[in-house]
C-alpha cells in the first residue's frame, strides 16, 4: 500500500467573481463559509476520510485528526 496519494485540507470554500479574485492583493482576506472552530475536512485524492484541527509544535503547523468518515 505504498502508493503516493495527494492529502488535501479544507479550511472553508468560497464563491467569488473572477472580478473579484483578480483583485486580490496581498493581506487581502477571503471570508471562508464556515464557522470558526469548526473541524477541518481532510481529503486523500478528492474523497473524504478525516475530520481534525490545527494544532501548532513550536515552529510547525500540523493537523490533529478527531474523526475518521466511514467510508460505507
Amino acid at each position: 500500500m505504498d502508493l503516493p496519494l495527494t492529502l488535501t485540507v479544507e479550511l472553508g470554500r468560497s464563491k467569488m467573481s473572477l472580478k473579484a479574485i483578480l483583485s486580490l492583493e496581498k493581506d487581502s482576506i477571503v471570508q471562508l463559509r464556515r464557522i470558526a472552530g469548526t473541524a477541518l475536512d481532510i481529503l486523500a485524492g478528492n474523497q473524504s476520510i478525516a475530520r481534525g484541527e490545527v494544532v501548532t509544535l513550536e515552529d510547525t503547523v500540523g493537523i490533529r485528526i478527531n474523526e475518521i468518515i466511514d467510508q460505507k
